[in-house]
């Protein structure tokens, strides 16, 4: 009972604000109250606040407890499609700050492979490193030799959660923004940095779906990936067992547009702002041990292999560390209309944003990167019922 319970309770976060995308449809304009907009940052700046929230450990910190060498670097990033607004100012441009890890018997070792990792979403840098060098793939591969970078997202701490946490533009992002700006602008400067012509991409559940839709977008990065990796990859989650069947899915969009008309806020797609609950680890204090117990066990697995408490709660510490309403809003259109695409707004928007009115899927044949799936037995989003051959082009 209480797994379903839980599904209701993700699918009406995932709903929230969603109305269906019908075209010449006019909806209200929405407009913040000014109390809501309360920009901070005036100016882009490399500058980044200071992301110590209580008792989290960084990144880098927690490499260099297990003795090895450990190096942040500051990339810039796109704004995206559009400059991001700001209160008093407009950006076309802003940090994230990722972290390499190498081992320190191999430091002064020169071409050694380059490996990038990718977190999944309300992840981090520090989801590769938290079980430390015995339980962690980031130790793993740099003891294997690889010249391991760890990247972050824009959403998180390390990417603009903090500085722009009251920013609501900034806010308008969801898996596309990640894999068509974020996620190119991190591989070409490690590229750069490392004079390398080639890297190796693992990228674990959204770092798999921001790679898809890089390389179906922007087909020239296939030349720059030697070969990806993909855990618990998500791309179609139409069929994945985290959620109900699409009848019931489109019920719930039903309601909220329901509410959405009752309430005249016809284009309020989506809450612009951090993702609330998830901007911070709570799930090692008791108040929230048992919530986030079961949400383990209802979008992952209720296999005995999670009963390992003391892994668990290192995790527990990390994460979760930020990000979007719109990226659970993307994910949860997806789910709906079983199409992998960008994000899809009113026939108008869609013009202005992505130079045409019905937006196309993304084109996933284009993907030509040698690539190995790896999906647990237990995996709840990534469904038994999943063909891999509809996110694996053909050789």
């Amino acid at each position: 009972m209480w797994d379903s319970v839980f599904k209701i309770y993700f699918i009406l976060i995932l709903s929230l604000g969603l109305t269906d995308i019908i075209c010449g449809k006019k909806g209200k304009k929405v407009v913040p109250a000014k109390d809501e907009v309360k920009g901070w940052d005036k100016v882009a700046k490399v500058a980044l606040p200071n992301i110590v929230q209580s008792g989290l450990k960084r990144t880098d910190e927690i490499i260099k407890l297990e003795g090895y060498e450990a190096y942040s670097y500051i990339v810039k990033v796109s704004a995206g499609r559009e400059p991001i607004k700001l209160e008093n100012s407009t950006i076309d441009s802003f940090y994230i700050e990722i972290f390499r890890l190498r081992h320190p018997a191999k430091k002064e070792m020169k071409n050694m492979p380059v490996v990038l990792l990718m977190h999944a979403c309300t992840g981090s840098s520090s989801d590769f490193v938290f079980g430390g060098k015995e339980e962690s793939l980031g130790f793993h591969l740099a003891d294997a030799g690889y010249d391991v970078w760890l990247g972050n997202f824009r959403g998180n701490i390390y990417g603009g959660l903090n500085q722009y946490r009251n920013d609501t533009e900034f806010w308008d992002f969801s898996f596309d923004e990640h894999g068509l700006f974020d996620l190119p602008a991190q591989i070409d400067y490690i590229l750069k940095k490392t004079k390398q012509p080639k890297l190796y991409y693992i990228g674990f559940s959204m770092g798999a779906t921001a790679a898809y839709a890089l390389l179906s977008s922007k087909t020239e990065y296939n030349e720059k990936i030697e070969r990806m990796v993909l855990l618990s990859p998500v791309v179609y989650l139409n069929i994945s067992d985290i959620t109900f069947p699409p009848e019931v899915t489109k019920f719930f969009h039903s309601l909220s547009n329901k509410v959405a008309h009752e309430t005249e806020v016809h284009d309020f797609f989506y809450w612009k702002g951090p993702l609330m609950g998830f901007d911070n680890p709570k799930c090692s204090t008791e108040e929230f041990k048992s919530f986030c117990a079961l949400g383990m066990k209802s979008l992952s697995s209720d296999h005995k292999s999670l009963l390992n408490s003391e892994l668990r709660n290192k995790f527990y510490s990390v994460a979760p560390i930020g990000s979007s309403y719109k990226t659970l809003s993307h994910y949860s259109n997806i789910a709906k209309w079983a199409k992998f695409k960008p994000f899809e707004y009113d026939c108008n928007k869609n013009q202005r944003v992505y130079g045409t009115a019905n937006v196309k899927e993304y084109s996933l044949e284009k993907v030509n990167v040698p690539t190995l799936l790896l999906v647990g037995q237990n995996d709840k989003m990534f469904s038994n019922r999943e063909n891999p051959d509809s996110i694996v082009s053909d050789p």
